[in-house]
């Protein structure tokens, strides 16, 4: 029998990044996938992407954070994710990424690259890969998988 255990972490402290870079990923078995890397982070970070001036997918995603003895989040350096989504870039209208931290936040909106990768050894992660790559599934939400580095 398999068992997982999970210790539930209430979150009590704002979200925050100071920067990020993303880009729209097609893999060689036709997954759509965002990269995004934010920097100087804790927290919820919400998400979506957006052309023609409209929302045309959401997400969140949660940067695993430790905490100081006084209860203050420890800022994580650079964290980056795969986001699976199903829209895709359009020829007709550039892209847009953009990232906030909470409903009252203005989101932050760059225009991104999408590029098909044609590698043989790059695919989006997997049950059997991302053990491989240091990816694992997040929590929140099952198309998540990231990486963290403090």
């Amino acid at each position: 029998t398999l068992r997982n255990e999970y210790t539930v972490v209430p979150h009590k402290y704002e979200s925050a990044f100071t920067s990020f870079t993303g880009a729209a990923l097609l893999d060689k078995h036709s997954n759509r996938f965002l990269n995004i890397t934010v920097y100087e982070t804790y927290g919820t970070i919400y998400g979506h992407l957006q052309q023609h001036g409209k929302t045309i997918e959401s997400f969140d995603f949660i940067v695993p954070t430790e905490t100081t003895a006084e209860g203050k989040p420890i800022i994580v350096k650079k964290y980056t994710n795969y986001v699976q989504v199903t829209q895709w870039c359009s020829t007709s209208a550039p892209t847009f990424l953009c990232l906030h931290t909470g409903t009252t936040s203005t989101p932050s909106c760059k225009m991104i690259s999408c590029s098909a990768i044609r590698n043989d050894d790059f695919e989006l992660p997997s049950t059997d890969l991302r053990y491989k790559i240091g990816y694992r599934e997040s929590l929140s939400d099952s198309r998540v998988w990231k990486k963290y580095t403090k």
